[in-house]
């Protein structure tokens, strides 16, 4: 940073740019229209503490210097905002408002983004228990004879409440932590699509991320918790109602979040990224039985449910790196996503990684052996454009391709995989104009998409809401190396934290 203590205006105004383009789209808890109003007029919607936070998040997405407090070091960026948001924080707590419950969950992924995971996850964890304490978890109609409120607030709290929903489970897929915020715990209202066209397909984004985590918190409760809900036959069977319910998530998408051609939004690719590892994460536990285990069970219904799994889990990841990569043409790189895309990309790039390996060990052509090596340096390709944003991301990236390399040399493969295909456009200049704002009056609200009702008579048996740690895979302090050397088939296990690892 300069040595000026306070940023110009210019900055901030480039920073808050940043954050409403690239960060708030996708972990909706802030509305923008009402921050900025608040910010000019001193409104009750912005705080300094809630600007220090921005400031700080939207530092990761600046290639600018003054936001670092190290030059040479991107993992610094933020971090003067950082301090200011910690030196004001204990003041908010003593009389916690709205603005207090943004802070901390935005908090909570400026620490992930640095690599301080045990402290992100417990700002998160404050967030949640914040919003549960002021009752965003009870719809504001409900209270509507007793409390007077705005009816922008009563949408800002339906907003704030969806986005820690969904967030806690992207979380706990790729930490292996526990959910903390479940379905059950909750009556609340969806958000309603409204004002200017970019404002109406932002919550409509949100939305449909709302419906995908309702499905991934079933995947985590029943296949993945120590208590599973589900055992025995019962898992064959949800097993096809979850491919059911993901496929008509995906055919209800409005087509203003579909793929198929040009999306302005880039947080669309993220969702459908989500939506392919969610299929991984539904298909790995029927694939990493014991070899004693899967000759036990060796039935032919199981035989059934484990064939169509792996054809399930390497379609979800090639499809994913498809997703990657017209992301990548459309935006140039991933150095302006969200950190989920990370997640992601390392679920795609073990199954690639697992199929080479039993690709090289077992009858291998050179044909195959290009294949898969272009879709792991893919996988690492990406997870190198993350790094400078999501420090996460780096540390993946060296452990996974240190992995990938020594795979190789073990097995002497000489392959030379094609040159990865170079970005056809700088950062689309369209998301800019996208965000113009237009007169609400004169803008239809996208439509909303359905399927989002999650009665399964599958689900009838009551829910088991203790115990339920959830450990599909941890990024941030997983040893990848010690595990996949033992058995590639096994997903990650929870693990320390990188900031409790020991010298």
């Amino acid at each position: 940073m300069s040595e000026d203590p306070y940023p110009s205006d210019e900055l901030k105004s480039h920073l808050f740019e940043l954050y409403f383009t690239w960060e708030q789209p996708w972990y909706q808890v802030v509305n923008e229209r009402l921050f900025r109003e608040s910010l000019q007029q001193n409104g009750r919607f912005s705080t300094p503490l809630l600007v220090n936070c921005i400031l700080a998040i939207a530092s990761r997405y600046s290639d600018r210097l003054e936001v670092r407090s190290i030059l040479d070091n991107p993992n610094s960026a933020g971090q003067l905002f950082l301090e200011r948001a910690e030196a004001l924080l204990p003041f908010e707590l003593k009389w916690p408002n709205i603005t207090t419950l943004q802070s901390l969950a935005i908090l909570g992924m400026i620490y992930v983004a640095m690599g301080q995971d045990a402290a992100g996850w417990l700002y998160q964890g404050m967030a949640c228990r914040l919003a549960l304490d002021m009752g965003l978890n009870v719809d504001s109609s409900a209270l509507a004879s007793k409390v007077s409120m705005p009816t922008e607030e009563a949408e800002l709290r339906r907003q704030i409440y969806w986005s820690l929903y969904c967030h806690d489970k992207l979380a706990a897929s790729y930490t292996g932590r526990v959910c903390t915020l479940l379905e059950p715990q909750g009556v609340v209202n969806l958000p309603s699509p409204s004002g200017t066209q970019f404002e109406s397909r932002v919550v409509s984004l949100q939305l449909a991320s709302i419906g995908i985590c309702r499905v991934l918190e079933r995947i985590l409760l029943s296949l993945w918790a120590p208590k599973p809900l589900l055992g025995g036959s019962k898992r064959s069977a949800f097993f096809d109602k979850c491919v059911v319910k993901l496929r008509s998530w995906y055919y209800d998408l409005p087509s203003e979040l579909k793929i198929g051609t040009s999306n302005v939004l880039p947080q669309v690719y993220t969702l459908h990224m989500v939506y392919y590892t969610v299929f991984i994460l539904l298909s790995k536990p029927f694939l990493t039985q014991s070899e004693s285990s899967r000759r036990a069970n060796a039935t032919r219904d199981n035989q059934e449910i484990t064939k169509k799994a792996k054809l399930l889990c390497d379609e979800s990841a090639q499809k994913m790196r498809g997703v990657a990569q017209k992301y990548r043409q459309e935006f140039g790189s991933f150095r302006l996503s969200p950190i989920t895309a990370t997640h992601c990309t390392l679920s795609a790039a073990l199954v690639s990684l697992e199929n080479y390996i039993s690709e090289i060990e077992g009858t291998k052509t050179e044909e195959h052996s290009l294949a898969q090596n272009y879709e792991i340096e893919t996988c690492l390709q990406t997870l190198k454009e993350l790094s400078t944003s999501w420090y996460p991301a780096k540390c993946i990236n060296l452990h996974l391709g240190k992995l990938y390399q020594q795979t190789r040399e073990k097995h002497n493969d000489k392959s030379v995989a094609t040159e990865l295909e170079a970005p056809n456009r700088s950062i689309s200049q369209d998301v800019k104009q996208s965000r113009a704002k237009g007169d609400p009056g004169n803008v239809q609200p996208l439509p909303i998409p359905m399927s989002f009702d999650m009665d399964w008579d599958i689900f009838t048996d009551s829910h088991i809401l203790e115990d339920q740690t959830v450990l599909p895979q941890d990024i941030h302090g997983v040893d990848i190396e010690g595990i996949l050397a033992n058995d590639l088939s096994l997903s990650f296990p929870a693990h320390l934290p990188s900031d409790y690892n020991l010298p």
